[in-house]
């Protein structure tokens, strides 16, 4: 039988569980964030090669000044996320 203690030992190792778990949630979110930014700057890249239109070469300059806003941001976050879960690693071990 567990004492009261003994309880609270399992709802605080139950809550660390819990905060991981979120963490590794939002570090993939984050992960293919990035990945689905990756493949927008590539395809921006490859429409700047592949045309002389003006407007089009405008609006692509502004979509890929955006996207690599998104990927720094996307990036700084997910590098955030990282640490937080190493900082958690080491206290809890």
């Amino acid at each position: 039988m567990l004492r009261a203690h003994d309880t609270s030992d399992v709802d605080t190792q139950s809550f660390y569980h819990r905060q991981e778990s979120d963490l590794d949630q939002k570090i993939l979110e984050v992960s293919k964030h990035i990945g689905t930014e990756r493949k927008i700057l590539e395809a921006s890249h490859s429409l700047r090669q592949s045309t002389t239109n003006p407007e089009v070469l405008s609006r692509n300059e502004a979509r890929i000044k955006e996207t690599e806003r998104s990927l720094r941001y996307f990036e700084a976050t997910l590098r955030e996320l990282q640490a937080r879960k190493a900082q958690e690693s080491q206290s809890d071990g």
